[in-house]
């Protein structure tokens, strides 16, 4: 049976949630938050077709996707990708979505 596709406004990267998901929750069980955290952009680089690609011409990486990242001495604790919307629990909350 065919799987439905949800559209790419709300879902953009609905082939690989399930993997960006174990991804952050791995992440965030290995290492523990110092008191000095930082939120940086990071670039995961890409090469095919995409409508959320962005040509990057500053980066090494080149072209890609961009994403916010929350870091502690160099390790990623956690990131979101900027071209999805942002996690409803935070903006719910008065929380700037980035």
């Amino acid at each position: 049976p065919e799987k439905p596709q949800p559209s790419r406004s709300s879902k953009p990267n609905w082939k690989v949630d399930p993997f960006l998901a174990w991804i952050k929750s791995i992440s965030q069980k290995a290492w523990r938050l110092g008191k000095i955290i930082s939120m940086d952009e990071q670039t995961c680089g890409f090469q095919g077709c995409h409508q959320c690609k962005l040509r990057i011409t500053y980066k090494r990486e080149g072209d890609g996707f961009q994403c916010d990242a929350l870091c502690d001495n160099g390790y990623t604790f956690t990131f979101y990708f900027q071209h999805e919307p942002p996690p409803e629990k935070y903006t719910e909350l008065g929380l700037s979505p980035l």
